[in-house]
């Protein structure tokens, strides 16, 4: 299967460093896990403060390996690779602890990269950071922030003290309906089993799951925007919160598999890097079961699940200066061209 990497990212002191030191103190096996620490500036200081006993602990500094350093990374991915392979490594894990101001999409595709054809490293896992305190400033002057919100398949709630978690909750849940989100006491160890190998970043939700949060995005629009659903009609409904857009789209006719798949890869080029994440139902004509729809950045995947009378198509668009009048008016023109 290959060697899991597990990223966290999260901003400028939020207790990352923090957070992985409290599940190498619960692991048993700590020399078989490696560390990579990103960061910005000639001199490193956070490998200092890294759990002694990890067996090895790679910097990257003067720069940020989500630009600059991804060359670096994969020197150093290349050189685990061949202390695993010529058996002088039993190494089970990777842990990559990013800089402050780390986008992780371009780091996840720098492992994509390294993995090649052999699949010899895999992304396990994007967890990030938020301090519960600070996180709404950061997420007004830094756009690194909201994109590591958005990225993460969980998130870890640091600093909480007199907050009210479920107040913040909900309010990284706009930001993020997918991901999952955790409070966590800086001072309180996590067990490694909770953190490794959980297999989120290529997680297919369950339709039930999935189903859920989609029934919740639509209710979060209807509630903002007053919209009227009327059966048989697309929609395109609108959601801007801390800079961060949601574009929700709904139609309960069936459409054509071929138009659909041109519709996604015209998404993918003409929004790029404006587009972070996506997830939904696909529901085709002449088809027994719909498609469950999963994508981040420009890599997707499509499962099929079991469809009922009740199930539309739902999709999820999150990003940033998203297009939206095209993007509706494209999706407007996919169910014109599946009737």
């Amino acid at each position: 299967m290959g060697i899991p990497i597990t990223l966290v990212s999260g901003f400028l002191g939020s207790g990352k460093t923090s957070l992985i030191n409290q599940v190498l103190k619960t692991s048993q096996n700590v020399k078989e896990i490696a560390v990579i620490e990103n960061e910005v500036g000639d001199v490193g200081v956070d490998h200092k403060l890294i759990f002694e006993s990890v067996e090895e602990i790679y910097q990257l500094n003067q720069g940020c390996i989500c630009c600059n350093l991804r060359s670096d990374l994969l020197a150093i991915l290349k050189n685990i690779r061949d202390m695993y392979q010529t058996g002088m490594w039993n190494l089970k894990h990777i842990i990559i602890e990013t800089t402050g101001i780390a986008d992780p999409r371009p780091i996840v595709q720098t492992i994509q990269l390294m993995a090649g054809n052999d699949h010899f490293f895999f992304v396990d896992s994007v967890y990030t950071v938020v301090d519960a305190i600070n996180y709404k400033d950061s997420l007004t002057k830094f756009e690194e922030v909201s994109q590591q919100i958005v990225f993460a398949d969980r998130i870890y709630l640091s600093k909480l003290g007199q907050e009210d978690a479920s107040v913040i909750k909900a309010d990284l849940s706009h930001l993020n309906p997918f991901a999952q989100v955790i409070p966590f006491d800086l001072d309180v160890p996590i067990e490694s089993h909770q953190f490794f190998n959980q297999g989120l970043y290529n997680k297919v939700f369950e339709p039930e799951e999935l189903q859920a949060m989609l029934q919740a995005e639509e209710s979060n629009y209807d509630h903002d925007h007053h919209h009227h659903h009327e059966e048989g009609h697309n929609h395109g409904h609108h959601h801007d919160h801390h800079g961060i857009e949601t574009i929700y789209l709904e139609t309960s006719l069936p459409l054509d598999g071929n138009q659909v798949q041109y519709f996604i890869d015209w998404l993918m080029m003409s929004q790029q890097d404006r587009l972070y994440r996506y997830k939904g139902f696909i529901k085709l004509t002449n088809q027994d079961h719909a498609y469950l729809l999963q994508g981040v950045s420009m890599n997707y995947q499509f499962a099929p699940v079991v469809n009922n009378d009740k199930m539309k198509t739902q999709l999820v668009l999150i990003g940033k200066e998203m297009d939206e009048k095209l993007i509706t008016d494209a999706f407007s023109d996919l169910k014109s061209l599946s009737m």
